[in-house]
């Protein structure tokens, strides 16, 4: 069994198509990308449920370009969107080896831990400022001292 990754790029074909319309036809012409570019036909390729529910979700009226992995059987191909694919791939990997975590720097003691950094005092104009503002406040209200 093997299987390729492909890019298929859906936005100038999507653009001409009603909104409505997009995750339907979405489905058809991934269909007959992966066809053309695995040189099979189009009745050999199916899609996964996983790709189909990105489609109806709202992958088609985003119309970003789709990772896909393309699994071939002789005639027949299985597509399935990557990130699903290389998830469950990279799950199974994870469990049968897994490697060690790597301390961080500061624990390592090549970096020297820095404090956190403070807040800078107020500046004489911004002290400034504020005292006006309360004498102005004041002075509206009668307060005079």
């Amino acid at each position: 069994m093997a299987e390729r990754m492909i890019t298929i790029s859906m936005r100038k074909y999507l653009m001409r198509l009603h909104r409505t319309k997009r995750a339907k036809k979405a489905a058809g012409y991934i269909r007959d990308r992966v066809a053309h570019y695995m040189k099979l036909n189009a009745e050999n390729v199916k899609i996964s449920n996983a790709l189909n529910d990105g489609l109806m979700k709202g992958n088609a009226k985003r119309m970003k370009p789709l990772k896909l992995l393309v699994q071939i059987n002789g005639t027949n191909a299985t597509v399935m969107p990557f990130s699903v694919a290389s998830t469950s791939s990279s799950a199974n990997q994870a469990n049968t080896a897994k490697a060690p975590e790597k301390p961080s720097g500061a624990a390592q003691g090549n970096v020297a831990a820095q404090p956190a950094k403070e807040k800078p005092a107020s500046s004489d104009a911004n002290a400034k400022r504020a005292g006006s503002n309360a004498n102005a406040q004041k002075k509206e209200k009668g307060q005079n001292d």
